[in-house]
């Protein structure tokens, strides 16, 4: 059977019924018009994908959106009886076939069936050709009507849709580029050929440890060693610590490498800190330490987690790796805890690309973890004890001490950009701030919403897929709780509920020293155009 060509052109001066018999034959009349019903069909079908796309569906709880599609797909059915197809449907269908320039004559008989696979490369087609909609003289009857399309002008205008982006640029997630200063610093190292740790990381040790309020500080590789050695020097394998589910691998990990026993505890769902009560509820006579993170920048509940490790004798290791120059009660948090650990790497507050410390108060166990540093050498080939290489190298140390001049100020402009976000955000309902822990003044190293779930149709990652096309970006902190995580597999024994909530729940926006109040403005802006947008 030859394939039909048609001049739709030459066919406008008469009625489209009557060219359409008299090119196919009354024979062939009826077995076109099953073809242009079955396009129709799938022309719906489509129609109801992109509807979907752009937000119709996600108005509505899973369970309607299904009995919904099942209402609107019996209506086409019963209104498309094959010899009920007009003269204005059928010209509908053959203008939006002529203008796809990938359509071919016989390729619609080939999309017969949504299960085919030609099906979705139509489909594909249609949508990005701008065809896949629903015949104008369906919209109405298909329950598409003006009180629908008032419901979904919010979602229409998200840039994930077309809409017009809040930010454009998008806003800088982070500020951690360098400043003429510090490069020279580098420059200054790489000059003198003195590369290895040098007076630039004592120096930078000694003035890091003052604006901490801690006595001693040890520069050291990265803040995964900054643990490593803080472990190495207080605790003993078997020893049983206490340790949060909701922080960073780093924390938990450096615990196993050094052959302790991991106890996991939960953390307070307002300020996403560690929650003291449950960390008292799993002491046993075992339990030798308490490792603690500071997360985002925020301090924990300092007071409690001191009395709780006063009365049971236990030693304390706060994880400050996000915390350059916070405080808790007009203190340094370095004042507190047997050792606190930081991180240097390239996104944090204070960026070296890779480097750590530890501060801690004793003489002794400075000295200790300096051995630990460095092959357990006491004197030039002397070694009193087993160590390792986790030394700083002057480079490092140079642009550490160079950014350090600067970090009070920066740390104060992510507060006030705390404060402007926790006040515009106040009448979100959609998202909620992060709690302050009460004396606490954080450094903010993120900045994290907790989604409010029960007030909108869409998950987490489709609200920050969402919020990205706004020109806000935004990453979650974390994906997973660490009992969710295969590493420890062998070693859960309880899932915490509040960390795994969290983990569910929480993202971060930008939060750095360079935001502007217009790109604070635009952030919130944003979010709020997508809560909207998702509204429940």
């Amino acid at each position: 059977m030859g394939s039909l060509q048609l001049d739709l052109g030459k066919l406008k001066r008469f009625p489209l019924r009557l060219h359409i018999q008299r090119a196919l034959g009354p024979d062939r009349l009826e077995h076109h018009r099953s073809q242009c019903l079955a396009v129709v069909r799938t022309n719906q079908r489509l129609a109801l994908r992109h509807r979907i796309a752009v937000g119709y569906q996600n108005r509505m709880h899973r369970g309607r959106e299904a009995k919904a599609h099942d209402r609107i797909l019996a209506r086409t059915r019963h209104r498309l009886d094959p010899k009920s197809i007009g003269r204005g449907q059928l010209a509908h269908i053959h203008r939006g076939l002529g203008k796809n320039p990938n359509y071919s004559q016989n390729h619609h008989k080939n999309c017969l069936h949504s299960d085919s696979p030609l099906h979705d490369d139509f489909a594909r087609q249609a949508v990005a050709t701008g065809h896949a909609s629903i015949l104008p003289s369906q919209r109405h009857r298909n329950g598409a009507g003006e009180n629908h399309m008032s419901q979904t002008s919010t979602a229409d205008t998200l840039a994930l849709n077309g809409g017009t982006p809040v930010a454009s640029p998008s806003i800088p997630f982070m500020a951690p580029k360098l400043h003429p200063q510090d490069i020279a610093a580098a420059h200054a190292v790489l000059e003198s050929g003195m590369l290895r740790a040098h007076t630039n990381c004592a120096e930078l040790e000694k003035q890091f440890a003052a604006k901490s309020d801690a006595n001693f500080g040890l520069t050291c590789a990265n803040g995964t060693c900054a643990l490593q050695l803080a472990y190495e020097a207080l605790l003993n394998r078997g020893d049983e610590v206490i340790v949060p589910a909701w922080t960073y691998i780093a924390t938990a990990s450096m615990l196993v490498a050094r052959g302790c026993k991991l106890v996991f505890c939960d953390s307070l769902e307002d300020t996403m800190q560690v929650d003291p009560a449950d960390i008292e509820k799993r002491i046993t006579p075992n339990t030798k330490a308490i490792a603690v993170t500071h997360l985002y920048g925020m301090p924990v509940d300092i007071d409690a987690i001191q009395a709780i490790a006063k009365k049971h004798n236990l030693k304390v290791i706060y994880d400050c790796a996000q915390s350059h120059l916070a405080s808790y009660n007009g203190k340094g948090i370095g004042a507190f805890g047997d050792a606190c650990t930081y991180s240097f790497y390239a996104t944090k507050n204070l960026g070296t690309g890779e480097g750590g410390l530890v501060t801690v108060n004793t003489e002794a166990l400075n000295r200790e973890i300096g051995l630990i540093r460095s092959h357990g050498e006491s004197e030039k080939y002397l070694h009193t004890r087993i160590g390792f290489n986790y030394r700083m190298n002057d480079i490092t140390g140079a642009i550490g001490l160079s950014r350090l001049q600067r970090l009070e100020e920066e740390t104060n402009a992510r507060r006030t950009a705390a404060d402007k976000y926790d006040a515009h955000f106040a009448s979100v309902d959609a998202v909620e701030t992060p709690t302050r822990t009460k004396g606490a003044n954080a450094a903010w190293h993120l900045y994290s919403l907790k989604l409010n779930l029960d007030k909108v149709t869409c998950t987490r990652g489709e609200f920050i897929k969402a919020l990205i096309a706004e020109g806000v970006p935004s990453a979650v902190h974390y994906p997973k709780s660490l009992t969710d995580q295969p590493a420890f597999a062998d070693v859960i024994t309880d899932h915490p509920p509040v960390a795994r909530k969290l983990a569910t729940r929480v993202f971060s926006i930008p939060m750095h020293h360079e935001l502007s109040d217009e790109q604070i403005k635009q952030v919130v802006d944003a979010v709020t155009k997508v809560a909207s947008a998702f509204a429940n």
